[in-house]
């Protein structure tokens, strides 16, 4: 009986559990909801940043190597052209 997991682990059935509270937050438990909450999402757009940053660079790789190949495919039609 396991629910989806989020990136960080985090079972989301026990994620919902969590937020169904019978009663309401406090003013400072609201706040420190927020800043934990302020937390994780600083972190995963840090590590959204880190994985947009490693794709760029293998499309450059990738790019490189196209540009790489079609020159080799040039130079063979011209050397058998010959």
């Amino acid at each position: 009986m396991q629910g989806t997991e989020v990136a960080d682990g985090e079972n989301l059935e026990m994620h919902a559990i969590e937020n169904q509270s019978a009663a309401p937050l406090s003013k400072e438990e609201k706040e420190k909801k927020i800043q934990e909450l302020t937390a994780e999402l600083e972190c995963t757009n840090q590590r959204s940043e880190v994985y947009r940053a490693i794709l760029l660079a293998l499309f450059k790789d990738m790019e490189d190597q196209k540009l790489k190949l079609s020159v080799k495919v040039q130079n063979a039609r011209l050397t058998l052209k010959e």
